[in-house]
């Protein structure tokens, strides 16, 4: 039997998502691609709930999945000792890096 972690976000991927929200709103104002952005980022924290080890570490100890079909990505740590995931952002690659780095002081 497969072990389910425990997600724990940082307070603030809630404003990441929203300025994705925003953004598809705002720019190409369409509320089916926020509706399916919504549900793959659901559909991709479910999947990391069950099977993290899928996703290579990249820097550090922080991973990454794609929200697919989108490029976003969830940046994202095992705490393998209590069994959780601690999610510290969703970036689209073109992003400044140095926006992601300060959360996981890189």
């Amino acid at each position: 039997m497969k072990t389910q972690y425990k997600i724990l976000f940082n307070p603030l991927v809630r404003k990441d998502i929203k300025n994705n929200i925003d953004y598809f709103n705002e720019t190409l104002k369409d509320e089916k691609i926020t509706s399916s952005f919504l549900k793959s980022i659901e559909r991709i924290i479910t999947r990391i709930s069950s099977t993290p080890d899928l996703y290579q570490v990249k820097y550090s100890n922080i991973r990454m999945a794609q929200i697919k079909p989108f490029q976003h990505l969830i940046h994202f740590w095992i705490d393998e000792k209590n069994k959780q995931i601690k999610i510290e952002g969703i970036f689209h690659p073109s992003q400044n890096p140095k926006l992601w780095a300060k959360r996981t002081n890189q």
